[in-house]
């Protein structure tokens, strides 16, 4: 998002079944969730299916022009699929490849998911935010 604001050409490689940020009950008017207007802004998005056979052979040769790979899935997960750092660096030595995992790449919880609603629960955020004694996700709502 933030290199989309400074001018850079984006393309966000979703599975089949869309990024998990299109889902939701409160969207926007146009059917678009807040998350997606929100964390999607100036990126282009293209439907991989990295599990299917071939799949990781087109994102390498993407790969191939790109400046930087940013990928946030669960560590491990990109070098089963065939596109991790040393796929992409053996296709073009000077990636720039960025991982992020929720919970890092060591300790108890690293192969764990981490979505938003789940990082808020599990650091105690969502206590800040109760209402009638339960608590809540720190939303941001657009109104119609």
């Amino acid at each position: 998002m933030m290199l989309g604001d400074l001018g850079a050409d984006i393309i966000k490689i979703e599975p089949p079944e869309g990024d998990i940020s299109r889902m939701g009950k409160e969207q926007a008017p146009g059917g678009v969730t807040s998350a997606i207007l929100n964390w999607n802004r100036n990126k282009r998005d293209m439907v991989l299916d990295l599990k299917k056979p071939g799949a990781s052979e087109v994102f390498l040769r993407m790969a191939e022009q790109a400046d930087i790979v940013v990928q946030n899935v669960r560590p491990g997960v990109v070098d089963r699929l065939g596109v991790g750092y040393e796929a992409c660096a053996a296709r073009n030595p000077k990636i720039v490849y960025c991982s992020m995992a929720g919970y890092g790449f060591s300790g108890p919880y690293k192969n764990k998911p981490a979505y938003d609603p789940i990082i808020q629960g599990i650091s105690g955020v969502m206590t800040t935010q109760t209402t009638k004694g339960q608590p809540r996700a720190v939303k941001k709502h657009y109104r119609r």
